[in-house]
């Protein structure tokens, strides 16, 4: 069991950190997400941070929408507000049919509550994510698998990871990249609904920032093309406990200066260089 930070609801099993204390880490998202990781008990009824089945209650349906203004924190799952986009991610993973695939386009994760969800979902689905290759996202999923050995039921979120959920990353050094190419895609899809917007999986995106997210109805499309990229991708599976540094290369940066990189200045109409 983890030693609780100062403020701990251990009711709900949940945070409860001091403004005082929230407000300290802000701009350093790798130290807050360190006090909220070490601020959750090992407790739930399936998933780890117990309250988050409050979000199975959202209602979800085609051409729903789901947005986010910035904020100041979250106490507890129970402060995100009623229409938030992380509310409908969680209940449209978590009613996918069991032994189905959910497949995820995912630009950065670092959220707990979202790789929660996604352990959870691992025990009667199956789990594709194409990635944006980042350290920093495979880092905090091991993170949460260390800070968490074993669930409350007895499952293991490693086993999970390593068993039920696949990782493969993007290409950033192709041959149509260059310095700044990004997989920016954040998409999930289930059987039946897709969630799709300019939510990031991170806890920037669920607190500070301004999102929106859409559910619609899953076509064929949806997955033809999913399906279609994850197999171009089958050289670049993800180990997320030893990951292969090569899959983190890009296309080098441009020498300042150079005929590619050098941005030339149009001459206005009617004067040349040398007026």
């Amino acid at each position: 069991m983890h030693q609780p930070l100062l403020g701990l609801d251990t009711a709900t099993g949940v945070e409860k950190l001091p403004p005082a204390l929230l407000r300290k880490h802000i701009g350093r998202l790798a130290d807050l997400n360190e006090q909220l990781y070490g601020s959750i008990e090992q407790a739930g009824e399936g998933v780890f941070i117990t309250a988050l089945k409050l979000f199975l209650q959202t209602d979800v349906a085609p051409g729903k929408q789901f947005h986010c203004s910035p904020r100041e924190k979250d106490n507890t799952p129970g402060d995100v507000p009623l229409m938030h986009p992380i509310r409908s991610i969680v209940k449209v993973m978590d009613a996918a049919p069991d032994n189905s695939i959910v497949r995820m386009y995912i630009y950065s994760i670092d959220d707990p509550y979202i790789i929660d969800m996604m352990v959870h979902c691992a025990k009667s689905k199956y789990i594709r994510v194409i990635l944006h290759p980042s350290q920093k996202s495979i880092e905090k999923i091991a993170q949460f698998c260390r800070n968490f050995s074993r669930g409350p039921d007895g499952t293991s979120p490693r086993h999970l990871v390593e068993t039920s959920m696949e990782f493969r990353a993007f290409k950033l050094d192709g041959e149509r990249c260059n310095e700044y190419t990004s997989m920016h895609e954040n998409k999930i899809i289930t059987q039946d609904l897709t969630v799709v917007g300019s939510y990031n999986l991170t806890y920037q995106a669920r607190v500070w920032n301004s999102e929106s997210i859409y559910c619609i109805t899953t076509t064929d499309q949806d997955t033809g093309r999913f399906d279609e990229e994850w197999a171009s991708l089958s050289e670049r599976a993800i180990r997320i406990f030893n990951p292969n540094p090569s899959l983190f290369t890009r296309v080098p940066k441009k020498r300042k200066g150079s005929d590619v990189a050098r941005i030339v200045k149009k001459q206005p109409e009617g004067k040349s260089g040398g007026d």
